[in-house]
C-alpha cells in the first residue's frame, strides 16, 4: 500500500499543478493580450481581457494549489493530509474539466485513502511507531 499512497500524492500534484500551469498561461496570455490592446488605443478592451485573465488565472491558481500541497503531504504521510486526501478526492469527483482524470484520481484515491493498510500507516505516523 506503500506504492499507492506514493502514486496518489504524485497523482494529485500533477492534476492539480497542471491547473496552476494553466493558470499562469492565463495569466501571461492576457497581460500580453491586455498590453497589446491598450497599445492599440482600445484600453477599455485591454483592461478587461486583463482582468478576466487575471481573475480565471486566479481562480486555477486556487484550486491546484490546496491539491498540489495535499498531494505533497499524503507522500510524506502526514496524519492531516489523509483526512484532506479525502476532502479533495471527493471534490476532485465533480471536475469535469480534466477529462475524466480527475474523477479516476478521485476514485482510486477513495479507495486508496479508506484503505485498512492505508489507515494504520497513517496512524502509525500519529504514534511514531
Amino acid at each position: 500500500m506503500q506504492n499507492h499512497i506514493k502514486t496518489l500524492g504524485w497523482l494529485q500534484i500533477a492534476i492539480h499543478g497542471i491547473n496552476i500551469l494553466i493558470g499562469l498561461a492565463f495569466l501571461f496570455g492576457s497581460s500580453l493580450f491586455g498590453m497589446a490592446a491598450g497599445l492599440a488605443a482600445v484600453p477599455v478592451l485591454g483592461l478587461l481581457f486583463g482582468a478576466l485573465g487575471w481573475l480565471i488565472a486566479g481562480l486555477f491558481i486556487v484550486i491546484g494549489l490546496p491539491g498540489t500541497i495535499i498531494g505533497w503531504y499524503i507522500i510524506q504521510r502526514k496524519p492531516w493530509a489523509r483526512i484532506a486526501g479525502i476532502v479533495l478526492c471527493v471534490i476532485d469527483l465533480f471536475f469535469a474539466h480534466t477529462l475524466g482524470i480527475s474523477q479516476i484520481a478521485g476514485i482510486y484515491g477513495l479507495w486508496v485513502l479508506f484503505n485498512s493498510e492505508t489507515i494504520r500507516i497513517f496512524d502509525t505516523e500519529v504514534r511514531g511507531y
